[in-house]
């Protein structure tokens, strides 16, 4: 049956982009130098009405201002490379400007290039790279930080995550270097279903007046298009300019993100352009992760510890976190001895060494504190009060008070104690009475809420009841909870595959 589920899900990944090139022209139809990426006869992306080339040359409001456009004036052929050349005039000089395109495996590469030829530093300055995407209400995928708008997260906890639906006026732009993966993509998915996509190789400024800065990458919502933008710094989210995402469910100011240019000073940028069909709602983001580990192949990893090293030295920190006392044993969420708290899921992972020691043991020389730390931390766990709401995941030592019971931490603890129990069911070294008898009642808990007939989450948060209750029905031969996890999964599914609310919608912060 797992088998099946892979092969029906790897089969979904691949109908969902349809495998189509799109075509990079530089003229437009009456003979000028537009340049534009086409599906069959209908342009997808394209140069902005005003011009190839924008730059900003005030700071206003705490964003660019009075921009300067300028389009190209010269085309001609190097090698594999096509390249436009043009002029921006400004009352400080000319910033003479370039962009040199070639195919590569199937995407456009640019390298866009600006030099200030005025006789005196230039200030205030922002440089931009902007792409026009055809559509209205076209939906973003920005790795890590946007998926598809953030709807779950947007509607529970909206100061907690970035949102963007699309609507005229909106905009969600971030350091390039906080994308896991550096891209930034657009999907249309309504008459005409297809992705756009802009890529880019994260880069700093040079003698730059902010610490920490990059250049950023986002989309822009208009009307009757979006636009795929690179900016030399500017960034913002949720009608916010100049703001960072950087703390948890809050913001940092991150103003005045201009720069200065000297004479004879070159700035260049390099990106990606791609355009393509799709089959499915949701799915324009595929083609685009595939590329980007194409490109970076992010494989590399003779600097990095070894999988020995890393493993012995999570079992130090393991040991080094185990506290007991009158009426409890467990594992400290935090390097904090005289106020410990033994915490289930999410950060604290109270219950994830019950499991993973067990398979570890012998990797560690059968050291002979494991038994007792997996016995005695999951027969303290198992004690936690279950009620209608689930079970509080947070114990704290000194104050004997229990809090803070979620969803999304109830799973992961409810899934770590099936895992332990299933692990210990094979090695025979564990009395897991305990640990069942809450795992039943954690279960009988979530399945009850689930199979009610107006169940209506109001978030993907219970999506994590799912894989601990379809163990527990094979461990406890239990009809009720693999109904439960099918229906959750069937739920969750459906409001996944469209990306109506993407599982999760987690980003900078995994909120929702």
């Amino acid at each position: 049956m797992q088998r099946l589920i892979r092969f029906i899900f790897i089969l979904n990944l691949i109908a969902g982009t349809v495998s189509a090139q799109s075509v990079f022209k530089l003229k437009d139809d009456n003979g000028g130098i537009r340049p534009k990426l086409q599906l069959g006869e209908k342009t997808i992306i394209s140069a902005p009405d005003e011009g190839l080339w924008s730059v900003a040359t005030a700071w206003e409001n705490k964003w660019p201002a009075q921009w300067h456009h300028a389009s190209p004036v010269s085309m001609e052929q190097s090698g594999d490379w096509q390249i436009v050349k043009g002029e921006i005039v400004l009352p400080q000089g000319v910033m003479k400007v370039r962009d040199a395109y070639r195919n590569e495996k199937g995407l456009v590469h640019c390298i866009r290039r600006f030099e200030w030829t005025g006789k005196s530093d230039i200030d205030s300055l922002t440089l931009s790279v902007r792409w026009n995407v055809t559509g209205k209400g076209l939906q973003a995928f920005l790795p890590g930080i946007v998926y598809y708008g953030n709807p779950s997260g947007t509607k529970n906890t909206p100061n907690c995550v970035a949102s963007y639906s699309g609507k005229a006026g909106e905009k969600a732009i971030f350091e390039d270097h906080r994308y896991p993966m550096p891209f930034a993509c657009l999907e249309s998915s309504v008459a005409d279903k297809f992705g756009a996509v802009i890529h880019t190789v994260p880069s700093p400024l040079r003698d730059a007046k902010l610490f920490d800065h990059w250049w950023s990458m986002g989309v822009e919502a208009f009307d009757d298009h979006a636009e795929l933008v690179l900016y030399s710094g500017p960034i913002t989210y949720n009608n916010h300019p100049s703001i960072a995402k950087a703390i948890q469910c809050g913001n940092l100011a991150y103003d005045n993100t201009y720069i200065k240019m000297s004479p004879d000073q070159v700035i260049e940028k390099s990106f990606y352009l791609d355009a393509y069909p799709i089959n499915n709602q949701g799915t324009a983001f595929q083609k685009p992760v595939y590329d980007a580990i194409e490109m970076y192949k992010p494989f590399y990893t003779e600097d990095l510890p070894s999988y020995k090293e890393i493993l012995d030295s999570k079992f130090i920190l393991t040991k080094s976190r185990w506290v007991e006392g009158n009426g409890y044993a467990g594992f400290n969420m935090y390097d904090r001895p005289g106020n410990p708290e033994i915490e289930m899921g999410w950060c604290g992972q109270a219950a994830s060494p019950g499991f993973s020691l067990q398979n570890l043991k012998s990797r560690f020389g059968n050291d002979a504190s494991i038994d007792k730390m997996v016995q005695q931390s999951l027969d303290f766990l198992s004690t936690y009060p279950v009620s209608d709401e689930g079970f509080p995941v947070v114990y704290n030592v000194n104050g004997k008070k229990y809090a803070n019971p979620d969803p999304v931490s109830d799973g992961q603890g409810m899934y770590n104690i099936a895992k332990a129990i299933e692990a210990a069911q094979k090695n025979k070294r564990y009395d897991t009475t305990k640990w069942e008898e809450f795992l039943k009642k954690t279960c009988d808990v979530a399945s009850s809420r689930i199979l009610k007939s107006d169940w209506s989450p109001r978030s993907t948060a219970e999506g994590f009841y799912m894989a601990p209750l379809a163990i527990a029905s094979k461990l406890f031969k239990n009809e009720t909870y693999r109904k439960a996890a099918m229906k959750a999964a069937d739920y969750y599914a459906k409001r996944h595959l469209l990306m109506v609310e993407p599982y999760w919608g987690g980003t900078l912060d995994a909120s929702g």
